[in-house]
């Protein structure tokens, strides 16, 4: 399945020297040293992201190249951020989806992760690990048992592991389709988790 992002946006609420707002209304002009693609992740002459081409198997990467600090002090309270972005999925078969994507905070790029049902954020060594201090929500086009995903058309939010924490049917409409919270839990050994709130909205255009 093949992935493009062609506008992402992150707002954190932070009092310190790091930027507080990431603007991406496309990808052309982009200074290359504020973004790290691995993989198959490119980006094409008409400024589209693409996370992965219609190859099966592969996997694509885009982070932000400088680290964000999230807490001032290891027993400080996390900083809270939204962000909002538009992504295309096109699958190779347009009735059976795709393994989809996932929106990602790690404290590392490398990942050592696989695609496929591993969403190529983990492996089936690392899945579940509390050393991975990762979060990510994943747009899920189909259903893996083994991760007890709920459907084949779903949103899901991972701490350290595959198996949602939380999730949701994925829908949309002009207002909010469906909202996904989870309590707090342990992400680290330090860091914790309060809530999130996922909305999709149908695209006008």
């Amino acid at each position: 399945m093949a992935c493009f992002i062609p506008l992402f946006f992150l707002l954190i609420s932070v009092s310190s020297s790091q930027p507080t707002e990431l603007f991406f209304p496309g990808f052309k002009d982009l200074n290359p040293n504020n973004l790290t693609l691995t993989g198959v992740a490119e980006i094409d002459k008409h400024g589209i992201l693409r996370l992965t081409n219609d190859t099966s198997r592969l996997q694509g990467h885009a982070f932000y190249s400088s680290p964000f600090r999230f807490k001032n002090s290891p027993n400080g309270q996390a900083v809270s951020f939204s962000t909002s972005f538009v992504f295309v999925s096109v699958p190779e078969y347009l009735k059976l989806g795709g393994h989809g994507l996932a929106f990602t905070i790690g404290v590392s790029k490398d990942l050592k992760a696989l695609p496929s049902q591993y969403l190529g954020i983990l492996n089936a060594t690392n899945n579940g690990n509390f050393s991975n201090h990762l979060v990510a929500v994943e747009f899920d086009t189909v259903q893996d048992f083994e991760f007890q995903d709920i459907n084949d058309n779903h949103i899901g939010i991972d701490l350290n592991s595959l198996v949602s924490n939380a999730s949701a049917t994925a829908a949309y409409s002009l207002t909010t389709v469906t909202q996904s919270r989870i309590s707090p839990s342990k992400v680290g050994s330090q860091s914790k988790l309060g809530s999130i709130t996922i909305r999709l909205k149908k695209s006008l255009m």
